[in-house]
């Protein structure tokens, strides 16, 4: 659900090294999505403001570089475990296993996800650039404003991680509206 696209010598897009909050962080194509439902043709840029939001523009122009000090982001493999959350139980979630998986389950889930493990992932890259800038797609996570309960209906379009105060995460729900948050933790 969550494997980005096919790892590719070509950037599938681009991050703000100098990102702050009012100003463009992050260009995505979104033809690479790994969620069906999600890719599409356009370019995804991400614009934050001073509200804790912000804003997407899509455009059918090519990818390309929009300043200095921009990163190129490549697309690697990877798969997320889905994190059990306080609104669920590990029965709700896997109502035909045994409870007893639920430690380890949840061991391996912190362990798949981006968002609890950078420091482990960073190591791993094989760019000139050292950690994960962004993750297209994934589970819906649990911030302290706001609940997987409240985030109902919505996919994750990109997550970013460098930078990571705030963390800025793209939403989009059945009608293709896009959603805009940052997060303090």
């Amino acid at each position: 659900k969550s494997t980005p696209a096919q790892t590719a010598d070509l950037p599938v897009g681009y991050f703000n090294s100098g990102a702050e909050e009012g100003t463009d962080w992050i260009v995505v194509d979104l033809s690479n999505h790994p969620n069906p439902e999600v890719r599409t043709e356009a370019r995804l840029r991400v614009k934050t403001n001073d509200n804790g939001a912000g804003e997407v523009i899509l455009t059918q122009s090519p990818l390309e570089s929009p300043g200095q000090n921009w990163i190129q982001l490549f697309a690697h493999a990877y798969r997320q475990l889905p994190l059990i959350t306080e609104e669920e139980s590990f029965e709700d979630r896997f109502p035909d296993v045994p409870t007893s998986f639920d430690k380890p389950y949840m061991q391996l889930a912190t362990l798949s996800s981006p968002l609890t493990t950078i420091h482990l992932l960073s190591r791993q890259s094989t760019r000139p650039y050292k950690g994960i800038y962004a993750q297209l797609g994934g589970e819906l996570h649990s911030w302290p404003d706001l609940s997987i309960a409240e985030q109902i209906g919505r996919v994750v379009v990109v997550r970013t991680f460098a930078n990571s105060e705030p963390w800025v995460e793209v939403t989009v729900d059945a009608e293709k509206t896009y959603r805009v948050d940052l997060h303090i933790t």
